[in-house]
């Protein structure tokens, strides 16, 4: 049974591939039409590129709020700054302290109890240098926390007064 309707699937399948065959012969053909030719159109004239304004723009929103928002980020950089030179700091002081130690033990090549005064002269530089970037680095990071914190509360209190007014991005709200 299986092979008799294996047999006429295939025999039917052939003679209408066959007939399709023929008939797309006998098919009066009909050339495709000319492709027209038309003149080329001039390009426009190149101009260079208008100048780019490559600071970040906030669309949409009030000169108050773009204010409070540049004051914002202002704090976050001079604190952030600031942080880093505390971090600067904390290492010269570091090294000042191995500097001192190196100072009541000279390296090997020297023996024992000797003093080298270049040795603390150059303790004493590294020892102001690293008062000095504690002491800019934390005004730096209280100014910056201050400045990011009025920005803050200007925006907050824009933002109370219009509050259908758009939001700069990570604007707290």
């Amino acid at each position: 049974m299986r092979t008799i309707a294996l047999s006429l699937l295939l025999a039917f399948s052939s003679s209408t591939v066959a007939w399709a065959e023929t008939q797309s012969q006998n098919v009066n053909t009909v050339p495709p039409p000319p492709v027209p030719q038309l003149p080329d159109e001039p390009l426009p004239v190149w101009h260079p590129p208008k100048q780019i304004n490559r600071r970040a723009m906030f669309l949409q929103m009030s000169p108050e709020m773009r204010d409070d928002q540049r004051l914002r980020q202002l704090g976050i950089w001079s604190s952030s700054l600031g942080w880093a030179s505390v971090f600067l700091g904390g290492v010269l002081f570091v090294w000042a302290a191995s500097l001192n130690s190196d100072l009541g033990n000279p390296p090997p090549p020297a023996p024992a109890g000797t003093f080298n005064p270049g040795i603390e002269d150059q303790r004493n530089r590294v020892e102001n240098s690293a008062f000095a970037f504690l002491g800019i680095g934390g005004v730096l990071a209280v100014g910056g926390f201050a400045l990011y914190t009025a920005g803050q509360w200007k925006m907050t209190a824009h933002h109370k007064k219009h509050p259908d007014e758009p939001l700069p991005p990570l604007s707290g709200f």
